[in-house]
């Protein structure tokens, strides 16, 4: 028998600690987020009383303190293919516009997942094929982490591969 998301979510509890941290997350979100939290009869983390919503340029300015940190890391980053000039636009163009081979923020995060991972711990990626998952793959096993492509799925035009990859 396969195991729950409420089985998961009491597994990641216990391995968790009391505080959450969302990196990049729109305001609107991360509202969302805190009011779902605070609902203790539908959250799985009832005994969670203090969420801090962070937004920041990735990591950055908390990255010393989440080194081999992190148990789970999602990651649904701007993967658009677009002109580079797009990708500093803002606005909403920020949520799609990846630049040249949909790569640019991508490629700032890949070399932070290692070092911001824990022992076991799991990144999830959403790519598209222009993307190059299997070579995000590749990059990330130097780096001694283990992952694949765990669900392959079309949204309208576009055909989206979620990677997960593991630190051992």
């Amino acid at each position: 028998m396969s195991p729950t998301c409420r089985d998961h979510s009491r597994q990641l509890h216990k391995a968790s600690t009391d505080a959450f941290c969302k990196l990049r997350i729109s305001k609107l979100i991360a509202g969302a987020v805190e009011s779902w939290l605070d609902k203790d009869a539908y959250s799985p983390f009832p005994q969670v009383t203090t969420v801090d919503v962070v937004q920041a340029d990735l990591v950055h300015p908390l990255f010393h303190r989440l080194q081999q940190a992190v148990d789970i890391l999602v990651f649904n980053p701007p993967y658009v293919p677009t002109p580079d000039e797009e990708v500093a636009r803002g606005g909403i163009a920020a949520a799609w516009a990846g630049g040249d081979r949909g790569r640019i923020v991508i490629d700032r995060v890949l070399p932070m997942v290692h070092k911001l991972l824990s022992r076991g711990g799991h990144f999830f990626m959403v790519t598209v094929p222009e993307n190059d998952p299997q070579e995000i793959l590749s990059m990330l096993a130097t780096h001694g982490l283990h992952g694949s492509i765990v669900l392959t799925r079309r949204a309208d035009e576009e055909l989206l591969h979620v990677l997960h990859v593991i630190r051992v």
